[in-house]
């Protein structure tokens, strides 16, 4: 399910509340076929304009960052064996969130493989 977030905050004394985020939706897909699951995962986060910098905040720009993996789980008796490839951050996005210290961006276009093995 798709989650929507937006928090504003202001203090008398201080003004716009440090560590508050802009709007942010997470969106989460998945199909499965035949024992195999694609899952995709969309990020957004809005430009932060409501910063202290007081508090060494400053503005940040909006991100969109898209995240892909399939999986597939073997039952082996008793045991289970669950693999899983994907993406993240597939459109190599250069971006840093309104809580990166000293806006260090993120990590780029990236694979990994987890393979999972329960008893």
């Amino acid at each position: 399910f798709t989650t929507v977030a937006y928090q504003y905050g202001e203090g008398e004394q201080i003004g716009n509340l440090p560590c508050i985020s802009p709007l942010t939706i997470r969106s989460p897909n998945w199909v499965s076929y035949k024992g195999f699951k694609l899952n995709t995962h969309q990020n957004y986060g809005a430009a932060q304009k409501y910063f202290n910098a007081n508090f060494g905040e400053d503005a940040t720009q909006n991100y969109y960052v898209f995240d892909f993996d399939f999986s597939k789980a073997i039952e082996i008796g008793n045991s289970s064996l669950n693999t899983k490839l994907g993406v993240q951050n597939l459109l190599d996005a250069n971006y840093f969130t309104h809580l990166d210290w000293n806006n260090i961006p993120r990590r780029g276009r990236s694979l990994f493989v987890e393979v999972m093995y329960s008893f």
